[in-house]
């Protein structure tokens, strides 16, 4: 993650329990380091009696891991919490009627993103596909919160969902992202497509639901010209990243429901990746 606040220890270890339900000290602090984060090993035990404290792991000689009623309750407020989100009125009404079409502006690029992508877990969640098509000019969002990116991949996952790539630019920056990219969940292409010469929008297609992000052509040329810039991991310098996302920018984010519309942009990507619609 270039950009954005970083996670907090105790929120890092409690993901690493995902993955591995038990842990030493040092298997901990060994992954830790794998991922990139610099915490000693008495950080990381220090971290790990706190929670200790509040409840939240356990400890067995000298493995740590969630103490079960913990994420019983936790998954239990979780139900709650979907379960209320899903039939939540502000759900519902970031959605127009048909031939309806929403409009919003930005002036961050941040902000806009995570409420594009808000926007996009609301349209799976009331698709009848739950498959969607994208079409992406260059792929950024990573370079703005990588931990984020992760999350959203997961609650794709877990709800079965189906993300079409096509990406606009085949460069380091735009490849970055597929080392980590769950096959089951995305499915992309950087090569030439119907959409190349769309360079200023970026737009997903779900159901009869077309979300359009328009960037200004200040905002796109700054990209181009990061992505164009930097050819390996060595060229990347945070504050010239800091500069180009944290700049005032000109963004307008639409959303249509036009079943006419729709499908024809799906037939697009449905020829493009040879699946059917």
């Amino acid at each position: 993650m270039l950009l954005g606040s970083s996670p907090h220890l105790s929120e890092i270890l409690i993901e690493l329990f995902e993955d591995h339900p038990q842990q030493s000290v040092k298997t901990i602090a060994a992954e830790l380091l794998r991922r990139g984060y610099r915490y000693t090993s008495r950080a990381v035990y220090k971290e790990l009696n706190k929670l200790q404290e509040q409840g939240i792991v356990v400890k067995a000689r000298d493995q740590f891991s969630l103490c079960l009623p913990w994420v019983i309750e936790l998954m239990r407020f979780a139900d709650v919490l979907y379960q209320s989100y899903l039939t939540s009125s502000a759900m519902t009404n970031l959605l127009p009627a048909d031939g309806r079409k929403f409009i919003w502006r930005f002036r961050d690029l941040r902000r806009m993103d995570d409420f594009w992508l808000h926007l996009m877990f609301v349209l799976f969640q009331h698709s009848r596909s739950k498959r969607m098509f994208e079409w992406i000019p260059h792929y950024w969002f990573h370079l703005l919160h990588y931990e984020k990116e992760l999350q959203a991949q997961r609650a794709m996952k877990v709800a079965q969902n189906k993300l079409y790539m096509v990406l606009g630019a085949d460069t380091y920056l735009d490849r970055s992202p597929v080392k980590y990219w769950d096959k089951g969940v995305y499915e992309w292409s950087f090569a030439r497509s119907p959409f190349h010469s769309d360079r200023s929008r970026y737009f997903c297609v779900i159901d009869d639901f077309i979300l359009v992000v328009r960037l200004d052509r200040r905002t796109n040329a700054r990209i181009d010209q990061l992505f164009s810039k930097v050819k390996s991991k060595a060229d990347i310098e945070a504050a010239e990243v800091y500069e180009v996302f944290q700049a005032p920018a000109r963004i307008k984010v639409s959303l249509e429901q036009n079943q006419r519309k729709a499908h024809s942009l799906k037939r697009k990507f449905s020829i493009y990746f040879g699946v059917a619609l």
